[in-house]
């Protein structure tokens, strides 16, 4: 005997069934990484990391994979970023030791 309108508030259809949880990543190790080349950059990642966690548990998988854009957005600016003023840095020291 079925629900003559759907199932109720809560319910899954039974036994076996399994919601479909699309792979969102996270990139949550990149922005740690981030935190030691461009650490603004880095804290901002870890936090939208963070978000796209909360946002996947939810089921909110739009808002997930729009947070996940942004933190490898800002891993990316970061690390460039870093990269770069490591190297102005290792110049800088260059040019005052010879």
């Amino acid at each position: 005997m079925g629900y003559p309108y759907g199932p109720p508030p809560g319910h899954y259809g039974g036994y076996g069934y399994q919601q479909q949880v699309p792979e969102i990543p996270s990139y949550k190790g990149w922005a740690i990484f981030t935190l030691f080349c461009g650490f603004v950059f880095g804290v901002a990642a870890l936090a939208k990391a963070n978000e796209v966690e909360m946002a996947r548990q939810r089921g909110d998988f739009p808002r997930a994979w729009q947070a996940s854009k942004s933190v490898k957005a800002l891993c990316v600016i970061g690390n460039v970023f870093g990269l770069l003023a490591y190297t102005a840095f290792l110049a800088w020291i260059i040019i005052l030791v010879s």
